[in-house]
């Protein structure tokens, strides 16, 4: 016979299985699971509860839950204990509460009734689960962000140090920071910065112990991390015996430790070090996020460096044109100085009637000088180009106009050796380029001048223009000379290279084509030669090609006349006396004028104050003061400010002519002078507005 089953000793029996099986899931769980009753005290408390807060089972029991209450929250937990009561439930909260060891935990709490069968509320259950890891995840990353916007900054590294530091302490729970950089020399760290909490409490530091400022690869924390390029963590800095500084760490009141590469790429620039308040337990997943900070401050250090060898190079630069300038305004003075005596009394001895061979004495004088001077051009504007002192005005240049004009003026060189000259305008007829007109018509003229010296007697010279493309045209000079061996074409541009002609008759520095060169490539074109022995050589320019547009009005002025200068008084401020002389002996021929002579800047102020001149001839190399400043306080004076001044310099550099002509100069004249030049601008300034009857 079959028993029949007792239905209420069935149901007993599956409910202790239940119950059994609950208190097995709760003593399993990870998160804290708390009973509490409704007057708030805890009935039960699972092990992961244990772990969490760090009471005991038998410690928490009966207790009210206020016991993890922080104080700052007074009464958080019996007001989510009504709730609850009144049949609520209260999902994911996030607050916080404290340990047995004074500990504040980040929790999410979970809270839900518990009820009878009757259904009636008769307690709640608390399911909590730690947060802290998860904030502190977030945390980390706004941080990193911050410092993102910290490192994107266009600051002085100076400025941008302490306030990295600052962000990374503050919002990564470190209270102290350092960074390390490696020094120029490569062989130690050095610190660069440091900053700590305001509110950290310090200790009084003999300052002999104060501050390790230098570590070598190797030596301690720094050095450890420098030398092998990874994360270091030390939990408590004083159980360390081998660390350096642990007597002012502890000073400091600080005890753990972390120190990061400062990287990038393979190169590591430095070390950041941190400290905390308390021993600090090793975080794999805050050392990963460190890495990472490493990596942008390696970055940036590597960019900072960067920007600072490109301002030392550049400020380098600017002081290396600068003395380039000043070298300039010095040979020029210098060189020309001399010069102007040998030329200018040359050309007076020029203007006598002399015999046959005194002629050909001074007509040796004056050739020797003027290819001195030459020289000293050709140095000095080679030098101008290389320190950016000499200046160009590009602008729409009618190429065969120019190169008539070129013509026109070596036609006398061409004839008295039987050259004749072509021009083939070929397809660019019409062409213009974009050049700077002086500077171009300087360098056709000494390629038209080698094509005729360096020809053979009776040779020709062809002239042509050929566009190149939309966009460029070029003029190419080609001669009947004797061409250019291959073994000389790589010299051919190289300053003072003759290319073997020096042991011959013709004249010439080797600085021409080095010259044209350069001038052309300043004007953003090209100058290449192509030649074959026996058949002569072509030289080519080729130039941007531009809009034909209207040209300025160009042509020489009329020669000044000369008008009647008796009694005009002329003051001439100059320290050289053979340049004195050299006026003097000039004006003496002619014009009649009352010359005054001043050595010194001072004594020729007083002389104009005295005799108020017509005009005044002013060097600017003065023993006891500046030319622009004896320039600049006649021109401060009411009585003396309308006097006409010539500035006569040999300093040939554009920048002190507009400098000077900036500053009141009337007209400015380069020594060595052209005495008929010279004469006519000093008729022409002593000249009386109205002529006399």
């Amino acid at each position: 016979m079959r028993s029949v089953a007792d239905p209420d000793r069935n149901a007993e029996s599956d409910a202790v299985a239940l119950a059994l099986r609950l208190a097995a899931i709760v003593d399993s769980s990870d998160d804290a699971i708390i009973a509490k009753g409704p007057d708030g005290k805890i009935t039960s408390w699972n092990p992961a509860a244990e772990r969490l807060y760090g009471y005991a089972a038998e410690e928490a029991i009966g207790q009210h839950v206020s016991i993890i209450e922080p104080p700052d929250r007074p009464g958080e937990t019996t007001r989510i204990l009504r709730r609850v009561l009144r049949g609520e439930r209260v999902d994911h909260y996030e607050t916080q509460r404290v340990g047995a060891d004074g500990r504040r935990i980040d929790v999410s709490l979970t809270v839900s009734p518990i009820r009878a069968p009757d259904g009636a509320t008769m307690g709640a259950s608390v399911i909590a689960r730690e947060i802290g890891a998860r904030r502190r995840v977030e945390q980390y990353r706004t941080t990193l962000l911050s410092l993102t916007g910290v490192l994107a900054a266009e600051s002085p590294f100076d400025e941008v140090a302490p306030r990295l530091l600052e962000e990374l302490c503050r919002g990564m729970g470190w209270q102290m920071g350092g960074l390390w950089l490696v020094n120029d020399a490569g062989d130690a760290l050095e610190l660069s910065s440091c900053w700590r909490m305001p509110e950290l409490p310090s200790s009084a530091v003999p300052p002999e112990a104060a501050i390790v400022d230098r570590f070598a690869a190797g030596e301690g924390l720094p050095g450890r991390v420098w030398r092998s390029g990874e994360p270091a963590w030390i939990e408590d800095v004083c159980g360390v015996p081998e660390f350096p500084r642990s007597d002012v760490v502890a000073g400091e009141q600080v005890r753990g430790a972390i120190a990061l590469p400062v990287w990038s790429g393979e190169q590591i620039f430095g070390v950041l070090e941190l400290f905390s308040a308390g021993t600090r337990e090793p975080d794999a997943e805050l050392a990963d996020l460190l890495r990472a900070v490493g990596a942008q401050v390696g970055s940036f250090v590597q960019r900072t460096r960067a920007v600072r060898r490109l301002s030392d190079a550049t400020a380098e630069a600017m002081r290396a044109n600068q003395a380039k300038s000043e070298f300039l305004s010095r040979m020029s003075h210098e060189l020309r100085t001399p010069l102007n005596a040998i030329l200018g009394f040359a050309q007076l001895l020029e203007l006598d009637d002399l015999k046959e061979r005194q002629g050909e004495d001074v007509a040796q004088i004056l050739k020797a000088g003027r290819h001195l001077l030459g020289l000293i051009d050709e140095v000095l504007d080679i030098a101008r180009i290389e320190a950016g002192e000499l200046r160009f005005s590009l602008e729409p240049v009618a190429a065969l106009e120019l190169i008539e004009e070129s013509i026109a003026l070596v036609a006398p060189l061409a004839r008295r050796r039987a050259i004749r000259i072509e021009t083939d305008p070929g397809e660019g007829e019409s062409a213009w380029v974009l050049a700077d007109r002086q500077r171009l018509k300087q360098a056709l003229l000494n390629l038209l001048s080698n094509a005729i010296k360096y020809n053979r007697e009776r040779g020709h010279v062809r002239v042509s223009l050929q566009p190149r493309s939309d966009q460029r045209v070029a003029i190419l000079v080609t001669d009947t000379g004797p061409g250019i061996s291959p073994q000389y074409r790589e010299r051919l541009f190289k300053p003072f290279e003759r290319l073997g002609a020096e042991a011959g008759s013709i004249e010439g520095t080797g600085l021409g084509l080095a010259l044209c060169k350069r001038l052309v490539e300043a004007m953003h074109g090209t100058l290449e030669a192509s030649s074959k022995p026996g058949h002569g050589t072509t030289m080519s320019i080729e130039l941007p090609r531009t809009d034909r547009r209207e040209a300025s009005e160009r042509g020489e002025g009329q020669a000044p006349r000369r008008p009647e200068l008796t009694g005009r008084t002329l003051l001439y401020i100059e320290d050289n006396l053979a340049n004195l002389n050299l006026v003097e002996s000039a004006l003496d021929r002619f014009a009649e004028v009352r010359l005054l002579p001043a050595m010194q800047g001072k004594l020729g102020l007083e002389l104009a104050r005295e005799h108020h001149p017509d005009l005044v001839l002013l060097d600017l190399h003065l023993p006891d003061m500046a030319g622009r400043e004896v320039l600049l306080r006649l021109k401060a004076e009411p009585k003396l400010r309308d006097i006409p001044v010539i500035v006569v310099s040999a300093d040939a550099t554009e920048r002190q002519q507009e400098l000077l002509l900036a500053s009141g100069a009337a007209a400015y004249l380069t020594k060595p002078l052209d005495i008929r030049q010279f004469v006519a601008l000093v008729a022409e300034s002593l000249s009386p507005e109205d002529p006399p009857c």
